[in-house]
């Protein structure tokens, strides 16, 4: 199912402020024009509302934007502060990486100090990592950045796993089948679990690939296309499956994703390629394994040792959401 879309008008929200909805031009992929235009499209309307409010937040690739807001804050003297999700313009590298070295390297370059001229006009700076709050505050040589995890609201359900150690592990995949994501990798997966027999792989999400995941999913009764889920049939999908898998490619500046607490707070196993905070937060605290970017090798031997290895992981289950705990947003 797709996420439902709210039409333009003004909305009360359960934990009583009021938001006005102001569609965009639309866009299909996140690396692209079309969202660039969405973005600044958003960025005029927004600075055509009139408002009593006192502070503005942003967040997103704010270097396509960041002359327009900036006239925002200039004009009505409201304090801005920037909530940083993603490291933009560094997510484009992956695209550009075809593009002459110079070329590519003069683009981020450019767009990096860019960005550190709006950064250092803010009030505020917050990230949802250590590793991009470190880089910030040594490129802008600021000390007013902290950093807040995404968090999570979600707790395991054990009632919806009906899991024994006789029938397979189960492997999920849940999110983009994009550039920023080790597709090749995920490919290679799909191929073993198929020949294996000892394993089942569901797969949710939409992306670049998803016409060739798709295809290879059809030809195997041990892998899963289910779609485009809404985010509650994601979450009871997780409450069945044993391990999580985060695959992202070697270009990737993806720090700290969504994905990671949200399998985390259902216990999951995780298969991790990030080499940044996370990878760190999943050793310390026994939550999966971490193999290098792109090591198809690496991922799959992972994976045979997971399968001889299926009461252990099934076992460990509660210590993981025990593990969880402290990343709930009521402790943020």
């Amino acid at each position: 199912a797709k996420a439902k879309v709210a039409a333009a008008g003004s909305y009360d929200s359960e934990y009583g402020f009021k938001f006005k909805v102001h569609p965009s031009k639309p866009y299909s992929a996140h690396l692209s024009l079309n969202r660039i235009r969405h973005e600044r499209d958003f960025a005029r309307k927004f600075r055509s509302v009139t408002d009593n409010s006192c502070v503005i937040l942003l967040r997103g690739p704010l270097i396509f934007v960041a002359d327009i807001l900036l006239l925002k804050r200039n004009a009505s003297g409201q304090k801005v502060f920037v909530d940083v999700i993603d490291l933009w313009p560094e997510i484009f590298e992956s695209v550009f990486e075809n593009l002459p070295n110079f070329l590519r390297v003069s683009t981020i370059k450019i767009a990096k100090i860019y960005r550190s001229y709006f950064l250092k006009k803010v009030d505020g700076i917050s990230t949802v990592s250590k590793d991009y709050s470190d880089l910030l505050s040594e490129q802008l040589n600021i000390d007013n950045i902290f950093t807040v995890y995404w968090g999570h609201e979600q707790s395991w359900n054990a009632l919806n796993y009906s899991g024994d150690a006789s029938e397979n592990l189960r492997l999920l995949y849940a999110g983009t089948f994009g550039v920023q994501y080790d597709i090749s990798g995920l490919k290679n997966i799909i191929e073993y679990v198929s020949a294996s027999g000892k394993l089942e792989l569901y797969l949710a999400g939409g992306g670049e690939y998803l016409d060739e995941i798709k295809s290879l999913a059809a030809d195997s009764v041990n892998v899963h296309y289910l779609g485009l889920l809404t985010a509650e049939d994601v979450f009871n999908l997780m409450d069945r499956c044993d391990v999580g898998l985060m695959l992202y490619s070697k270009m990737s500046p993806v720090a700290m994703p969504i994905k990671f607490f949200d399998y985390l707070a259902k216990g999951l196993y995780i298969i991790n390629s990030l080499e940044s905070e996370v990878a760190e937060l999943i050793r310390i605290h026994a939550l999966g394994i971490n193999v290098r970017a792109e090591d198809k090798l690496g991922v799959l031997s992972s994976i045979v040792d997971m399968v001889d290895n299926t009461k252990d992981i099934r076992n460990s289950r509660q210590e993981r959401c025990k593990a969880a705990l402290q990343f709930h947003v009521d402790n943020q």
